[in-house]
């Protein structure tokens, strides 16, 4: 702007309980997006805006203090202040695989919508919303008995412990399989929450070489008698944090390496 470039720009203030000072910045943002400002234009000075609009000198010094904080303005001593390109000082974070895509062809929402409802048909909602028994409620671990037997596995219910979450129930797996000072196996790269629990046990955590197929038996055997280790820590779906998967014979193959050995396998398979 030249000439009237500081009086040029005078915002209108629409009515509505919004406090005036972002009313003026909104302003601001307003017309630099649809072009009347330009970057590198000078505002009026805060005292002249201030006389034009009829209102307190404190208001618009508080309109191009937000401003400023928002990346709309930048002040010069001197010279004034002047419109900014409006690039973001930090770059935007991207949060939107923080949400996993919807499966195609399902309306979860949906289904979500009849899983909740059917939940609460079984039980009250102040039922779901209250402590319960350590293990599991007897329901609940029947259902685990049932998910188990699908996959293999035929537990009696009362095998089952239904817990908090994944770190909780391997926090106490730890704690009863083990005493201060022993050694857990687990892979070199291993699920962070094994090394910190590690840490907050006082267990050791010695690594076991590995192959294209995960954990070696061989490895797994020297390091049980080298470290005189008894559990062992495995992730063999979607291994964290490399995100491999252990083939169906290295698993058997560890598996009876484990019993040779009369080893612990704890297997964390949050995927499955």
């Amino acid at each position: 702007m030249t000439g009237e470039s500081d009086l040029g720009w005078l915002p209108a203030l629409p009515a509505g309980p919004k406090p005036v000072y972002l009313k003026i910045v909104d302003a601001l943002a307003d017309a630099r997006s649809n072009g009347r400002l330009q970057p590198g234009d000078r505002l009026p000075p805060q005292r002249e805006l201030a006389r034009l609009l009829g209102v307190d000198l404190t208001t618009v010094t508080r309109a191009f203090s937000e401003a400023r904080r928002r990346n709309l303005i930048d002040a010069t001593a001197g010279r004034g202040t002047f419109v900014t390109p409006g690039e973001p000082e930090e770059p935007a974070l991207d949060l939107s695989m923080n949400i996993p895509p919807a499966p195609a062809g399902l309306n979860l929402p949906a289904l979500i919508r009849i899983g909740i409802e059917g939940l609460l048909k079984r039980s009250s909602a102040e039922a779901l919303l209250s402590y319960h028994p350590g293990p599991g409620s007897p329901a609940e671990r029947a259902a685990g008995s049932s998910w188990l037997a699908a996959a293999g596995d035929r537990l009696p219910a009362d095998r089952v412990v239904v817990g908090s979450g994944a770190q909780a129930l391997l926090t106490a797996v730890v704690l009863a399989e083990t005493q201060e000072g022993d050694t857990i196996l687990a892979d070199a790269l291993t699920y962070p929450g094994l090394i910190a629990l590690a840490g907050a046990t006082r267990r050791n955590l010695a690594a076991v070489g590995n192959d294209g197929e995960g954990m070696r038996p061989d490895d797994l055997e020297e390091a049980a008698r080298r470290h005189g280790a008894r559990f062992v820590y495995l992730n063999p779906t979607l291994q964290n944090p490399t995100a491999s998967v252990m083939p169906e014979g290295r698993r058997r193959e560890l598996a009876r390496m484990a019993a040779k050995l009369e080893l612990t396998i704890v297997e964390d398979d949050p995927y499955s």
